[in-house]
């Protein structure tokens, strides 16, 4: 039986993103039946005529294998597969959300990430691909993250991340932490030791979602590009039990 793993990137991201966690899941499981599908998700927002989180998870489940499918998102891709619907949910045997944010609950702080997320759609629209690129790993949850790839502006289309930021932003997304509970097939939410923020999240989430497995691996917000060896230590007993 074939495990397929399903790898949505985050913003600014790409597929090839995903090449350390892979390479470290095909070391560890090359003599088993395992696939890899590393989705480009700005394919999938450029044909969809109606761009939202919740269209994205209705039609993302369709593509899927009947069964033995794992989700494995990071920051903007593991909040589009929180949006998996819960009635598809025979066809996923876990999800892994590596610092992804279930929703924001303060109305007055969703409205103002809805705003800010309008500001940088405008600004990756205009702006000199430098200079925004710039600006956008300055903030401070990348403080940590030294081993970022660079990104080549000849890699996107401007008018898609602008897209991505207006119809896929916090500000339009709602809390999903009901929407985790639903699920029956083991959770894991990863973050990096330095990531202060989504390790708070962490908390939240093991306070609400007493299914959900919380683990720190070492690193900042982009946890994947360095520990990827850790991160897969850390789910060691459960890759264990859905790759055969």
């Amino acid at each position: 039986m074939v495990t397929h793993f399903h790898f949505l990137h985050g913003f600014l991201g790409l597929p090839l993103d995903w090449g350390p966690l892979v390479l470290e899941i095909k070391s560890q499981y090359s003599d088993r039946h395992v696939q890899f599908h590393m989705h480009n998700l700005w394919k999938d927002l450029e044909k969809m005529p109606d761009p939202s989180l919740k269209n994205w998870g209705l039609q993302f489940s369709q593509k899927l294998p009947p069964t033995n499918n794992v989700l494995i998102g990071y920051s903007m891709g593991g909040r589009l597969a929180m949006h998996f619907p819960v009635w598809e949910q025979r066809k996923v045997s876990g999800i892994i959300l590596i610092a992804a944010n279930p929703g924001i609950t303060n109305s007055a702080e969703k409205q103002q990430r809805g705003e800010d997320d309008l500001i940088w759609a405008d600004k990756f629209l205009k702006f000199s691909w430098d200079v925004v690129t710039r600006e956008w790993n300055s903030q401070s949850i990348f403080a940590f993250d030294r081993n970022r790839p660079s990104r080549k502006e000849t890699s996107f289309s401007r008018s898609l991340l602008a897209s991505a930021l207006t119809n896929w932003s916090l500000g339009k997304q709602e809390d999903m932490v009901e929407r985790l509970r639903e699920f029956q097939c083991p959770i894991y939410y990863v973050h990096g030791s330095k990531d202060e923020k989504f390790a708070g999240i962490g908390k939240i989430l093991k306070d609400r979602v007493p299914s959900i497995h919380v683990k720190t691996v070492p690193g900042g917000h982009t946890c994947h590009f360095t520990s990827a060896g850790d991160i897969v230590k850390h789910l060691k007993s459960f890759l264990n039990g859905v790759v055969h």
